[in-house]
């Protein structure tokens, strides 16, 4: 997994707080990247659609990939504190 590229801004909130977002059928159709700033392997491969069926199905696959996703986040966050540039 990359760590190249700061994903994202360090206010934005993770992947698990826009869960109620995704349960409202917002993006049923969208086809979207989850994040399009986001390194991390879950925004590079799966789609708001696909999330959104994940959540709705109540699959536990959804908190396999907010976990990663969160991991990615936090991690990355860290790194910008450490360097000073958050």
């Amino acid at each position: 997994m990359p760590y190249l590229e700061m994903p994202r801004k360090w206010n934005q909130p993770p992947l698990q707080l826009l869960e109620d977002k995704y349960k409202a059928g917002r993006y049923k159709k969208d086809e979207a990247p989850i994040d399009k700033d986001c390194g991390c392997m879950v925004c590079q491969n799966y789609s708001r659609a696909y999330l959104n069926h994940l959540i709705r199905a109540k699959e536990i696959t959804y908190f396999r990939l907010a976990t990663i996703h969160n991991l990615y986040y936090y991690l990355n966050l860290m790194r910008q504190i450490e360097r000073g540039n958050f």
